[in-house]
């Protein structure tokens, strides 16, 4: 027992201490499905629902200070007790900002806006371990000249025992959204 909580530090300090590249689309911190809305942020256990597992979400994120908007749609379906599949979708719209000349001249205004579809599924390993990956289209638009589409992949992982449930969870991994500069 004192092995595998040395060997779990071990595993935790090389994930934390590990160069780690992920997207830089900032909507992608917003989950899409409300079922972890609701649940303050957190992730929820995979497969913790019946058969079908379906919600739709929207509304302002941090209202009176970015005033931006979303719309998220999602879907679980649980194939056998142990694999859930899963696909979700969220369009995030920024709040519109001026454009302006060289001169400073207003010469009109941009709402950015990001769209994301992802495609998943866990695994109920057994003994209280399950294991997860879903895989994420990006598209997203900071400007009218800044446009750039990308992929991006999670990896999470949790282990269930009598009184606790502890998650670990390794968020948007894949190259950086290049929006035309390089």
């Amino acid at each position: 027992m004192r092995m595998r909580k040395y060997m779990i530090c071990v595993a935790a300090w090389l994930l934390a201490a590990g160069t780690v590249y992920s997207q830089s689309a900032s909507a992608l911190l917003v989950p899409g499905d409300a079922g972890t809305l609701s649940l303050g942020l957190t992730q929820r256990i995979p497969g913790d629902f019946g058969f079908l597992d379906a919600g739709i979400s929207g509304g302002l994120w941090a209202p009176g200070s970015a005033s931006n908007t979303y719309l998220g749609a999602n879907v679980g379906l649980k194939l056998t007790p142990a694999l859930t599949l899963r696909m979700d979708g969220k369009y995030f719209k920024d709040a519109p900002y001026e454009m302006t000349s060289g001169q400073g001249a207003v010469t009109g205004s941009y709402e950015p806006a990001d769209l994301f579809f992802s495609v998943g599924g866990s695994y109920m390993v057994g003994g209280g371990l399950s294991l997860g990956i879903d895989a994420r289209l990006i598209s997203s638009s900071i400007a009218p000249t800044a446009k750039a589409t990308g992929f991006c992949a999670d990896v999470s992982a949790s282990y269930s025992a009598e009184t606790y449930t502890a998650m670990l969870s390794v968020r948007n991994l894949g190259p950086g959204l290049d929006y035309g500069s390089g």
